[in-house]
């Protein structure tokens, strides 16, 4: 059964997404917007009378997490009656990798700092390549996470300007980092390997996460993160 979720169930919704990097980001909108705003509502899956999964909507972005395969394949065909759904991100499935920092921060180098709201959500719009008439709606959302603490951006300066940059989603003892970009003239400078130390040594006392690519593990790997499952991406605009 599947059934809108409610202020009360937020504590069991949070327990139930904790230690997961899928769970970190539902987590997250659930720390940002509760659960039933209309731009970001989260649903609840039960079955035989305990929480089995957790869907969460924020705008067009679906993100499922699934502790049963029963479970799962309700939650997809309850998905496929909402509105305005472009992609769904999933615990089940193996097209990209999850991995887990494992490894010993170093001594965070000078030039990464902590980027303001603005900063972050410019450099959001180039690393997904998105116009700049979504500026006004991205910021909105990344002004808020950040003013509650449930956001943080690094960001390495070359002469004072932003070149580098990885966020990191906060929710409970988990971390989720995202949207690691460098930009292109700057790359192949290890600027965004130090914007990585720099947030796992900020949040060593957290589980740290991150999503990517399978061609990309390889690469983290090098600062730190090992491969502990897998998730599934998928756009519903194709």
């Amino acid at each position: 059964m599947i059934v809108l979720a409610n202020s009360r169930d937020i504590p069991a919704l949070k327990d139930f997404c904790a230690g997961d990097a899928v769970g970190c980001r539902i987590g997250c909108n659930i720390d940002s917007y509760k659960t039933n705003l209309p731009f970001a509502p989260v649903w609840k899956i039960e079955q035989d009378g305990s929480l089995s999964g957790v869907i969460s909507k924020l705008d067009g972005a679906v993100t499922l997490l699934c502790k049963t395969e029963s479970a799962y394949l309700e939650a997809k065909e309850f998905i496929k009656m909402l509105p305005d759904v472009c992609e769904i991100l999933s615990n089940s499935g193996e097209n990209g990798a999850v991995m887990k920092f494992c490894g010993t921060p170093k001594k965070p180098a000078a030039e990464v700092t902590f980027a303001s709201a603005q900063e972050t959500a410019t450099l959001f719009l180039r690393a997904q390549n998105l116009p700049s008439e979504e500026f006004d709606r991205i910021y909105v959302d990344i002004s808020h996470r950040i003013r509650h603490n449930f956001l943080y951006t690094a960001v390495f300066r070359k002469d004072g300007i932003p070149v580098s940059c990885a966020c990191a989603h906060i929710s409970g003892g988990d971390a989720l980092i995202s949207t690691v970009y460098t930009l292109w003239q700057h790359r192949k400078n290890g600027f965004a390997a130090e914007v990585l130390n720099f947030l796992c040594e900020k949040f060593a006392d957290k589980n740290i996460f991150l999503m990517c690519e399978r061609t990309l593990t390889e690469y983290y790997k090098k600062s730190g993160f090992s491969v502990t499952g897998g998730y599934n991406l998928e756009s519903t605009l194709l």
